[in-house]
């Protein structure tokens, strides 16, 4: 079964930042990479993982431990409020396929291309839907022709169209149900990384840590005011922010702002952007999460398969990574005084947390590893095809 993968490159996308330093393309988010590893010892997968370059004139094809990997020339013609060349990698990608032919395509998104390409390739295709920018719209307020706005609404065209939808949780599920008859719920697998690191010994301080963008969604400062709660009950530990601002703005200069005064009192840090998020997750004692809105949740679970007690809420799809009192905590999100018992219960109980530790690293190498993932993933493949020549 030839499979071509069309995934988003981020040092094409972005900026050259990535590039700078080496990583070669792709360079795609950790859950698609994981994917990756797993799908090249499927034996009966011929994989070609796709993507589109505006420096080349001609396709470009490296074979990578059994898997093709193919930059294809594309144009910077954009769509309006897109930006970043994202019809001229469309069209580019669109016409590589033709040369390729593939017996099903795997549209890795919906915001940009990726999503784009398989909706409208014209072979047999799935799509697996990461973010869900029709509610990011509505938290993000959006206006006419903004990012998010235009992402919603290539979002569903994509949706309308696909043939088949990889939902990375039972909640991607119900979002996605009016909008495709075949549907997936396959998880994001965990970087092998976080499942073998090994914890460091544990400091006098605990440290207490969130990781992700600093905006309206991942609730920064909804965090932060439940730690304030547990430094004025006289609880000694150690607040890390790890996460860039990629959206500035007034939640931005806001946090900024609220967690200074904690930074002077030296039980706060912002540490931004990092580049091994599996030695921070590891160096920490709780990773809590706070957002408002996830479709899978892929913090928590490398919190989770590192061995690092997790405090989660009961929102979206992070219930599928999470068994409440078994493999982390959750509270209800908008439970600003369950978040922080939720910190508390494991900064006062070691037992606990040692529990929470080992359960949650056994959940995450049980259920999520990429080999798994992958052969459900294929069973996903199989049975598009089935349904495909079925339709025929």
């Amino acid at each position: 079964m030839r499979v071509a993968m069309i995934v988003i490159d981020s040092n094409e996308v972005c900026d050259d930042r990535w590039r700078a330093k080496g990583i070669p393309s792709p360079h795609v988010h950790p859950a698609i990479a994981a994917v990756i590893d797993g799908l090249k010892f499927e034996k009966e997968v011929e994989l070609h993982v796709v993507f589109g370059n505006s420096r080349i004139s001609l396709p470009q094809s490296v074979n990578r431990e059994g898997i093709t990997y193919t930059a294809v020339p594309s144009a910077r013609a954009n769509l309006p409020g897109m930006g970043g060349g994202l019809l001229g990698r469309f069209l580019g990608i669109r016409k590589y396929l033709k040369e390729l032919q593939p017996d099903l395509v795997h549209g890795q998104g919906t915001e940009r291309e990726a999503g784009l390409v398989a909706a409208f390739c014209g072979f047999p295709s799935l799509l697996t839907l990461h973010g869900n920018f029709r509610e990011l719209r509505k938290i993000f307020k959006t206006r006419l022709l903004d990012y998010h706005w235009c992402a919603a609404h290539l979002e569903t065209v994509v949706l309308l169209k696909i043939q088949g939808i990889i939902c990375i949780s039972r909640y991607a599920k119900e979002i996605t149900s009016g909008f495709s008859k075949w549907q997936f719920v396959i998880p994001n697998p965990v970087d092998g990384k976080f499942l073998s690191i090994e914890r460091p010994p544990r400091s006098s301080r605990p440290k207490v840590i969130c990781m992700g963008s600093i905006d309206e969604r991942k609730r920064t400062l909804f965090i932060l005011e439940a730690c304030k709660v547990l430094w004025e009950e006289g609880l000694d530990f150690e607040f890390c922010v790890y996460g860039g601002q990629g959206w500035e703005g007034e939640y931005n200069a806001k946090f900024l702002t609220a967690i200074q005064p904690w930074i002077d009192k030296g039980v706060a840090k912002y540490l931004g952007f990092t580049e091994n998020p599996e030695i921070a997750i590891a160096e920490a004692d709780i990773m809590v999460s706070a957002s408002i809105e996830e479709s899978f949740g892929m913090n928590v679970l490398e919190a989770m398969a590192s061995g690092t007690p997790v405090v989660a809420p009961r929102v979206g799809g992070i219930p599928d990574i999470v068994e409440d009192g078994k493999t982390g905590l959750l509270f209800n999100p908008l439970d600003n005084a369950g978040c922080a018992d939720g910190i508390r219960r494991i900064l006062q109980n070691p037992d606990l947390a040692h529990s929470l530790s080992q359960n949650g690293r056994l959940r995450a190498k049980e259920h999520f590893s990429s080999a798994i993932v992958a052969k459900a993933t294929v069973a996903a493949y199989q049975k598009t095809l089935q349904n495909n020549t079925k339709r025929k």
